[in-house]
């Protein structure tokens, strides 16, 4: 990537093609050994393609874009370990998941992965344990690179108020607790593995986010008034409701939904904040 970076900033423009970096370089062999106390054995050894799903890199300022998209997945991945520092099973599966993405070209191998990190980032988060998490725009060119007809979904302002409001009940409030500050709205733990399991019945996911709409809205009013305006939460409308049930009418599958509703409301949209006011809370998840 920096190669091409380099000879993109010096090159004049050319008319043919530019490769794929996956065309460039087939992959990387990586070998396990371990120590047998008189000699060392080689345990294992796999090979690691190069990601397909990088197009070919026509100016310098495309090739930031996507090092700067492969620099945060190189720090969530370096962060899925136990707070021991070593790999458990939850975290080996985790990862099974990100390579078989990472060395392929098809983003449901990444929404699989997502349907998992965002509860791990729960759990790790309740531990008090650190965790890098994605950002809402890094996930959005990542997937205008792969199929990005997912903007359809992902630019529903339906969708993308009740991202916001699963991201304010979860990660948001969680970060908050790790980090020592008040709480003043319910962490709601089990939310997003609710949202995954319950998915593959269109009635089950319909019946699941319009009872976690409903549970969200009555808080928010309820905190808003014993507080006396002091704590302020955007509430979900009957419109951003039918917006986001708009999608399961033109097609999509209540599966897909749901994966991309995990991936965006366990991520991040800049500097951690509890209670997001209203203005800045919209404003960032449709930045």
């Amino acid at each position: 990537m920096d190669h091409d970076y380099q000879q993109l900033s010096a090159a004049q423009p050319q008319q043919r093609r530019r490769p794929r970096p996956a065309e460039q370089i087939q992959g990387l062999d990586v070998v396990f050994y371990k120590d047998m106390g008189s000699a060392v054995a080689v345990m294992n050894v796999a090979s690691l393609g190069l990601p397909d799903w990088i197009l070919p890199l026509e100016s310098a300022a495309e090739a930031e874009r996507v090092r700067a998209i492969l620099d945060e997945h190189i720090g969530v991945v370096r962060s899925i370990q136990s707070p021991k520092g070593d790999e458990r099973a939850e975290e080996y599966a985790l990862l099974d998941r990100y390579r078989a993405f990472f060395a392929g070209r098809d983003i449901e191998r990444f929404l699989d992965f997502a349907a998992f990190f965002g509860p791990y980032v729960m759990h790790r988060l309740d531990q008090g344990a650190p965790i890098a998490r994605f950002s809402v725009a890094s996930l959005k060119r990542l997937f205008a690179m792969t199929r990005p007809t997912l903007s359809a979904i992902y630019d529903n302002p339906g969708f993308q108020r009740l991202a916001s409001a699963i991201r304010s009940s979860t990660v948001t409030l969680n970060y908050a607790k790790g980090r020592g500050d008040k709480v003043n709205f319910t962490i709601r733990y089990g939310l997003l593995q609710d949202i995954v399991r319950r998915s593959n019945s269109t009635t089950a996911f319909v019946k699941t986010v319009t009872e976690f709409v409903a549970a969200y809205n009555a808080e928010s009013a309820q905190r808003f008034e014993t507080s006396q305006g002091d704590l302020r939460r955007t509430r979900i409308s009957e419109e951003d409701l039918q917006q986001f049930l708009s999608l399961l009418d033109a097609g999509y599958e209540p599966a897909l939904l749901a994966r991309l509703l995990v991936a965006f409301g366990s991520a991040k949209v800049g500097k951690e904040q509890e209670d997001l006011p209203v203005d800045q809370e919209h404003a960032e998840i449709e930045a």
